[in-house]
C-alpha cells in the first residue's frame, strides 16, 4: 500500500470545505478511509489547521474534526532533527521545509501531496497535486 505526505494546505482544503480544491481533498482522504492508502501529516499541521478552523467555526467543531482527522491519519513527527535540518535548509518557508524534512522521516513514502508545488521545489521527494492523486491509487 503506497503512503503519501499531505501538505497542512490540502488538509485544510478538506476540513474547512474550501471549494473549488475540496473534492479532490475529499477524494484522498475516502481513499485512506477505505484503506487504499497511508496518509501522513505533520505533528504540527494539528496547531496550524486547529487555528485556521477556528477563525471559521467553534472551537469545539475544529476539535471535533480534528478527533475525526486523527482517526484515519497518521502523525510523522518533527524532533531536534527535523527542525536543525529545516533551519539549515535552503527552502524559502520555514514550515514548508519542517514538513517536507517531516515527510523525509517516512519510511516509504510515495511523495507529497500539495497544491502549491513550487513551496517544494527543492523536494527530492516526488511532488503530487491533490487532482492527480487518482494516478496514483485507485478510487
Amino acid at each position: 500500500m503506497k503512503t503519501f505526505f499531505v501538505d497542512t494546505n490540502v488538509v485544510i482544503d478538506f476540513l474547512a470545505k474550501r471549494m473549488p480544491f475540496a473534492p479532490d481533498a475529499l477524494n484522498m482522504f475516502q481513499a485512506a478511509f477505505r484503506g487504499e492508502c497511508v496518509l501522513y501529516i505533520c505533528s504540527l499541521s494539528f496547531t496550524n489547521i486547529y487555528y485556521v478552523l477556528c477563525r471559521q467555526q467553534s472551537r469545539m467543531d475544529a476539535l471535533a474534526a480534528l478527533k475525526t482527522l486523527s482517526q484515519f491519519v497518521q502523525v510523522a513527527p518533527v524532533t531536534t532533527l527535523e527542525i536543525n535540518q529545516a533551519l539549515n535548509s535552503e527552502f524559502q518557508d520555514f514550515e514548508d521545509a519542517v514538513q517536507y524534512f517531516s515527510a523525509c522521516s517516512i519510511p516509504n513514502v510515495s511523495g507529497i501531496i500539495t497544491r502549491n508545488p513550487k513551496d517544494f521545489a527543492l523536494s527530492a521527494l516526488p511532488i503530487i497535486d491533490p487532482k492527480d492523486f487518482g494516478k496514483y491509487v485507485s478510487f
